[in-house]
Order: structure tokens, then C-alpha cells, then sequence
């Protein structure tokens, strides 16, 4: 889903709300979602720039690191962006030193290309930074059978005396 920002602007609406379905693309990803993503979404358009601020929910098909099971997850968060012309942006990125970090409460500042908000990127940029990169069916997973003989108590022989090194 795209949001066209000169559409918008011609017809002389300033606030854009959404609340609906996206279809999210998993077919580059390892995993599978397997619903449209619900969002909600406020767009305050300004001369120079364009504030979104929004939410999703989205159930994914993920496999468990300890037993490989699949099982399904929902993820939901909250986001802010702004999006700036061109001019804006290249004053925003040469404002900032190359040593600049950003934390989790800096509003994410976006180059608006073509005056066009690509919604299915926003939420999958969203949707993978909230994506463990361990994922785990349950907190009492104890894993596959497999796994379980490599434990101390069946370690080889051979390598126990390392354990005694100091």
C-alpha cells in the first residue's frame, strides 16, 4: 500500500487516518506471515515534511530455535517518522557528526522519495526490528531430544579436564 503525499496535498487534506489491513510480502523472509497486518495510522502533512505515527499487529509462522517446532507469534508495536523533502533531509544528515547514535526515543527521520509513503515497508522495517532473532515456542521449551546428550553429564571424556582449567 502506497500513500500518495501530492495527492493529498492537491486535494488540500493536512491529516490522513487509516485503519485497515496491509498485505505484507514474507517471500524474502525466513519466516512466514500469515495474516495482512492490521495498522493504524495518523499522517499530518506540513509544507516541508510529513509526520507519521501509527501501529500494527502482526501473526507470524516462526520456528524455535530449541526444538524447531514452528509456532505462530503475534507482534504488535508503535511507531513515529518523519518524512522530509530533500532539502530538509540533507541538512538533517549533515547536521549529524558520523558519530551520532540514535536511541529508542529519537524520531526516526526519512527521506520522502517520489512523495510517497510506502506503508508495507514501514511496518516490515517495524515488524523485523520487534522480531527476536531467537525465537522460542514457550519459555519452558526444553529443546530436542538430540540436543540434550551433549549436556555435561554426557560430555566426552576426553574434554572434561578441560573444565578444570583455571
Amino acid at each position: 500500500m502506497e500513500i500518495d503525499i501530492s495527492k493529498l496535498r492537491k486535494e488540500n487534506k493536512r491529516e490522513f487516518e487509516f485503519d485497515g489491513e496491509v498485505k505484507i510480502d514474507s517471500s524474502k523472509l525466513n519466516f512466514e506471515i500469515t495474516r495482512p497486518a492490521k495498522v493504524k495510522l495518523l499522517i499530518k502533512i506540513f509544507s516541508d515534511e510529513v509526520y507519521l505515527k501509527g501501529s500494527f499487529k502482526v501473526e507470524a509462522k516462526l520456528s524455535c530455535v530449541k526444538c524447531l517446532k514452528e509456532y505462530h507469534e503475534v507482534i504488535s508495536d508503535e511507531f513515529e517518522a518523519e518524512y522530509l523533502n530533500e532539502d530538509l533531509y540533507v541538512e538533517y544528515t549533515n547536521s549529524h557528526g558520523k558519530d551520532h547514535y540514535y536511541n529508542s526515543k529519537d524520531v526516526v527521520k526519512e527521506l520522502l522519495e517520489n512523495n510517497i509513503i510506502d506503508v508495507e515497508k514501514v511496518i516490515l522495517d517495524y515488524f523485523l526490528l520487534n522480531v527476536t532473532d531467537y525465537p522460542i515456542c514457550s519459555p519452558d521449551c526444553k529443546g530436542m531430544d538430540e540436543l540434550k546428550s551433549y549436556d555435561n553429564s554426557g560430555m566426552d571424556p576426553r574434554w572434561q579436564q578441560l573444565l578444570n582449567i583455571k
